[in-house]
């Protein structure tokens, strides 16, 4: 939950993309009683969430009641050129002490992994964590991530795979106990040079535990990656299907062709 000048920048990107030439509408057309069933047919949906106790409307809860005031947040996007991967890269060059990254698609650029390795020697604790195959709801990308996993470890990055039964999707980050990174960014080319990411930026160190202590949940959830690549697998729930081995295995000989667009 972010108010204040960041939301107020959030706000503003929002409203400059949609009003841009890269959005349009649909050149279709929608009867009205097309638009009534599918008006009932959202209604009908709420109605059994909110049954369920899935989700509750109209809370009247005050979010900010009792939150404290953070002065140092940011809000990051693709704006005129400077894309906001070469932004998260900038404040992972600035980390003196730990980095620690969650994103459920890991599959790094050669500008990242190097970046992570200059760090590594320079003393800094690297940890990330990722889906495993068994949780990962994308083979293709999993596969990709796969090419990269042993580096990863063998440069002393402590890499961790979530065993799931559902799927990481978090994506955030913390820099040195104090910067917190949470937003729509990928560790991916897709995210780096395709898509128009945003990441929110807060400096306090109270956050950062929290988000930290989340993630660690994560953790005590995962398989710890070894030396040579291989995670640690506690029982045979680390197997995925073996469909699932099979396209993934299968799918490293698309990589040369499709890695840039994963």
């Amino acid at each position: 939950y972010v108010e204040g000048p960041s939301a107020a920048e959030a706000d503003r990107h929002f409203e400059n993309l949609w009003s841009s030439g890269h959005v349009a509408e649909l050149s279709v057309h929608v009867s009205v009683d097309e638009k009534r069933r599918a008006a009932q047919w959202l209604d009908d949906a709420v109605d059994q969430l909110e049954c369920q106790a899935f989700i509750q409307q109209y809370t009247n809860h005050d979010w900010s009641a009792g939150e404290r005031v953070v002065a140092a947040v940011g809000f990051l996007h693709d704006d005129r050129g400077a894309r906001v991967g070469a932004r998260f890269a900038d404040i992972l060059h600035s980390a003196r002490r730990s980095i620690v990254i969650e994103s459920p698609y890991l599959v790094p650029s050669r500008s990242l992994l190097q970046l992570l390795e200059k760090k590594v020697g320079e003393g800094v604790y690297v940890e990330i964590v990722t889906n495993s195959l068994s949780s990962s709801d994308g083979v293709l990308v999993h596969a990709a991530y796969l090419k990269y996993r042993r580096r990863l470890a063998r440069a002393g990055i402590d890499v961790h795979e979530y065993k799931g039964p559902d799927t990481l999707h978090a994506k955030s980050a913390v820099v040195d106990g104090r910067i917190v990174l949470v937003g729509s960014y990928n560790i991916d080319p897709r995210s780096q040079n395709l898509n128009s990411e945003v990441i929110c930026v807060v400096e306090d160190e109270e956050i950062a535990r929290e988000l930290l202590d989340a993630i660690d949940l994560h953790v005590l959830n995962a398989w710890k990656v070894d030396r040579d690549g291989q995670p640690a697998c506690d029982d045979s729930s680390g197997i995925a299907p073996r469909s699932k081995l099979f396209r993934a295995w299968s799918a490293r000989l698309l990589l040369p062709l499709i890695e840039g667009q994963l």
